[in-house]
């Protein structure tokens, strides 16, 4: 199957409802006010692109595996430089190596960007650990 390739477009007030959208390359593309929702992006790659709007129930992936190689090798998906500041997600998850350092993210409405989260959550159980009987009654 042959990759679509969108360069320099601009999608405003779009209502994006594709459970598996498939194999697209979007290169300095504006995404403005969109409503993206239950989409998969296992084969989408997103190069400088800018986004507003909302992401309900959507996964970015930056590697699949592939059945051309029989399952055993990963499609590596470019998500490069993207600027998500203005995008509301609700249930969305990067996954698959999104490198999260090389994306603008937004830092509000409950989002939090933790760089190790194994090392994050290794503090925290360690800090809780310290909690004395009498502080848990006090909960």
């Amino acid at each position: 199957m042959d990759q679509s390739i969108y360069n320099d477009c601009v999608f405003e007030n779009v209502d994006f409802f594709f459970p598996v959208p498939g194999m697209a390359v979007f290169e300095n593309c504006s995404f403005i006010n969109v409503d993206a929702r239950q989409f998969i992006c296992n084969e989408i790659e997103l190069i400088n692109c800018t986004f507003s709007g909302r992401f309900r129930k959507v996964v970015l992936n930056a590697s699949t595996l592939t059945s051309e190689s029989n399952y055993t090798k990963a499609k590596i998906n470019r998500i490069i430089n993207n600027d998500f500041r203005d995008v509301k997600f609700e249930d969305f998850g990067f996954r698959g190596g999104v490198d999260l350092e090389g994306q603008k993210l937004p830092m509000n409405n409950g989002f939090v960007y933790i760089k190790n989260g194994k090392g994050f959550l290794d503090e925290k159980r360690i800090e809780s650990s310290k909690i004395t009987d009498q502080q848990k009654n006090r909960c």
